[in-house]
């Protein structure tokens, strides 16, 4: 947890697990040569709140530490309802965790949670449908997420907070059983301990373990040869050579990297409609994901990324130069030339080059992205089209399509670059001045023109 680490956020809410998890970092931050600061984060969504987080930086000032406090809107997490309260709480403090280490150049957040966490998630995942990787429950390290108390009991800690300097808060919804967990926590293992074992946690700490080292021994296995599968795709044909545990496996790591609970009818039905199913097949995933067959692939995308918001967006070409275009991640270069002495046209097999005639050129031109109904002549096709169908006999991937871009001399498609240019703008034996252009993408951007 603490290997070469030097600086660590203590994630405090003011409850016993946190403030028992401070009191022990704090004790060992010489042995550990750390620098440790606390981190709050408040939701809002109590009446206590506001006397938590006064509460958090009071015993920043006890123990002498510097004291972050974030405040976060759950509200907008919670994707009209798609998320529960919970779950949309859980996502927004975990965002606010990474703005502060990406802010702040901390290397470890330290979390609170215990060995009652593991054994109450294990039991949800189980009831839920899970797999063996969700199955194996909280990591004690996963990232820069490290869990010091992972595992000490709930009643050890409970134990250790009698002798703090603080009384801990109290979180009143922490026994309200209409919440899935806390019925697990306050009748599902009193029931199995009174019932059938009185060490039933010990065990299924014992089974958590076991599928832990068993899922990390496999969990690679299935992806190392699904090539993109790294990224937002999946390999059909790769993905159809593994056998059917593989797949599932994979799929469930698909899902677990989108931050997706991979039930067992969840990934099940992905395979079955998605993996198995043809060209378009779609289905709508939490957290307003989706997964689309796209020819050879299943790609997995945020329902965001096909707002219509790219619309607006445009940049001018007012003449001769290089233009970087910082929105659309590319930079365009523009250049007069004179003709060809032999009178030939210019011809470029790179479709990122475009050599058009300059008196045909209405400036500024402007680069902006497909829109609906847009129509252009493609170069060498008997006349115009709409693009949409031009992108389609490209095979070019339904939800890439939005990312086309598109250049225009007043209202007419001169170049789509990745593509072809329009039939109209070519050069011919009668232009007098030659554009030629080039468009460079930035190495981080996207374009469905670079598949090959």
């Amino acid at each position: 947890m603490l290997q070469e680490v030097k600086t660590v956020l203590v994630a405090l809410s003011g409850g016993p697990d946190s403030l028992v998890l401070l009191d022990v970092l704090d004790k060992l931050k010489s042995e550990f040569r750390l620098q440790l600061e606390i981190f709050h984060v408040n939701h809002g969504l109590r009446e206590e709140s506001l006397k938590e987080e006064e509460f958090v930086r009071q015993v920043a000032e006890h123990y002498g530490l510097a004291c972050c406090v974030e405040r976060v809107e759950v509200e907008k997490y919670r994707r009209k309802g798609e998320r529960s309260p919970e779950e949309a709480a859980r996502l927004a403090r975990y965002a606010a965790f990474q703005r502060k280490l990406d802010s702040s150049g901390f290397q470890r957040v330290a979390l609170g949670h215990h060995a009652d966490d593991l054994v109450e998630t294990f039991l949800l995942r189980l009831i839920w449908g899970a797999g063996p990787s969700a199955l194996a429950s909280i990591p004690p390290v996963r990232g820069p997420y490290i869990r010091p108390l992972i595992e000490v009991w709930r009643k050890e800690i409970e134990a250790y907070a009698k002798n703090l300097p603080f009384s801990p808060m109290r979180d009143p919804s922490n026994l309200d059983i209409s919440i899935p967990r806390n019925r697990v926590r306050h009748l599902l293992i009193p029931f199995l301990e009174n019932s059938f074992n009185p060490k039933v946690k010990s065990s299924l700490i014992n089974e958590i373990e076991l599928l832990r080292e068993e899922w990390e021994e496999r969990a690679g296995e299935p992806l190392e040869s699904l090539g993109e599968s790294a990224g937002d795709y999946l390999d059909i044909a790769s993905c159809r050579r593994l056998s059917l545990a593989g797949q599932r496996r994979a799929l469930k790591e698909m899902l677990l990297r989108k931050g997706i609970p991979p039930s067992f009818r969840r990934v099940e039905d992905l395979r079955l409609k998605v993996l198995e199913g043809k060209n378009g097949s779609t289905m709508h995933l939490p957290a307003g994901w989706l997964a689309v067959r796209e020819y050879d692939r299943v790609r997995f995308f945020n329902r965001d990324e096909l707002s219509p918001t790219s619309y607006e967006k445009e940049a001018e070409i007012p003449g001769e130069g290089v233009f970087a275009l910082p929105g659309f991640g590319a930079e365009l270069r523009l250049r007069v030339e004179e003709p060809r002495e032999d009178g030939g046209a210019h011809i470029t097999r790179d479709p990122w080059k475009a050599s058009l005639d300059w008196g045909k050129l209405d400036f500024p031109l402007k680069l902006r992205y497909v829109r609906p109904g847009d129509r252009f002549h493609p170069l060498g096709a008997p006349g115009k089209r709409k693009l949409q169908d031009f992108l389609v006999d490209l095979k070019v991937p339904r939800g890439s399509r939005s990312q086309v871009m598109v250049l225009l001399s007043g209202d007419e498609i001169v170049w789509v670059p990745g593509f072809r240019i329009d039939e109209r703008f070519k050069v011919t034996p009668s232009t007098t001045r030659v554009a030629q252009m080039e468009l460079a993408l930035g190495e981080d951007a996207t374009y469905p023109a670079r598949r090959s």
